[in-house]
Order: C-alpha cells, then sequence, then structure tokens
C-alpha cells in the first residue's frame, strides 16, 4: 500500500483557526485494507475499487 497526507493549519488570530487534511491511499499486493478489519475503522474499500482520498476541512474557535 502507498500512502499520502498533506495536513495544513492556519491561525486567524490566538483563538481561531483553520485547518485541512488530506490522504490519498492506493492499494497493491497484499491489503489489510480490505479485510474485515477494515470495518471495524470505517473506511471500507468498495469492491473493484484500488485508491481512496479523504479530505478535511475546518474553522475551530476556543473559549
Amino acid at each position: 500500500m502507498q500512502q499520502v497526507s498533506f495536513i495544513a493549519d492556519y491561525n486567524f488570530s490566538k483563538r481561531t483557526d483553520v485547518y485541512l487534511s488530506t490522504g490519498y491511499a492506493r492499494n497493491g499486493g497484499l491489503s489489510f485494507d480490505s479485510s474485515a478489519t477494515a470495518f471495524a475503522f470505517n473506511y471500507p474499500q468498495m469492491t473493484g475499487q484500488k485508491s481512496m482520498v479523504g479530505v478535511t476541512v475546518g474553522l475551530r474557535h476556543i473559549f
């Protein structure tokens, strides 16, 4: 399995920031992500698919 991830965080002020997290995974050969244990982590591979992409964007304000 080949995997790449990227995380960025930018502070607008002392208490407010925006964040971005993204990841890409390509399965090949022996892949444990297609096994039954993948369902425990809520990212099951769809039948016939060989890659996954995930993106998270958020705005955080700390009180």
